[in-house]
């Protein structure tokens, strides 16, 4: 195959709107929710539709991170918590989609360490690849 021809494989990434239950498909396809099933339900989530807490690291992990860094004495609120949640798990993303892309560009399935340490080189966070290797 040649560079820049498409391959039988699509990719669907897929969210859901947080209120109105609403799919947002790649490429701005949208549909709208609809009385559905169990069963109909357990089969969207097989499809790629996330539930909204699977898509942030566990709260508990991050307050043990948090708690390592901070004095004992300090307490963490929970709006802090949750943002320093959203920012991780946004973070993680941002760098898996680069790291996906390059070896989409490979002609590869499998994303490796190196693979992820050179998305974050080209996303400019160079600085954070020396203590990670």
């Amino acid at each position: 195959m040649e560079r820049g021809e498409s391959s039988n494989v699509e990719h669907k990434y897929t969210r859901r709107a947080r209120t109105s239950g609403i799919v947002i498909r790649e490429g701005g396809a949208v549909t709208a929710p609809t009385n559905a099933t169990p069963g109909e339900v357990n089969q969207e989530q097989q499809q790629g539709v996330k539930r909204e807490a699977d898509q942030y690291m566990p709260t508990t992990n991050i307050t043990h991170i948090m708690r390592c860094v901070l004095p004992a004495h300090v307490k963490i609120a929970d709006d802090a918590k949750e943002a320093i949640q959203v920012c991780v798990s946004e973070f993680i993303n941002f760098i898996t989609v680069e790291a996906n892309n390059i070896c989409h560009c490979d002609y590869r399935r499998t994303v490796t360490p190196e693979d992820v340490l050179a998305a974050m080189a080209s996303l400019g966070f160079g600085d954070y690849i020396e203590p990670l290797i």
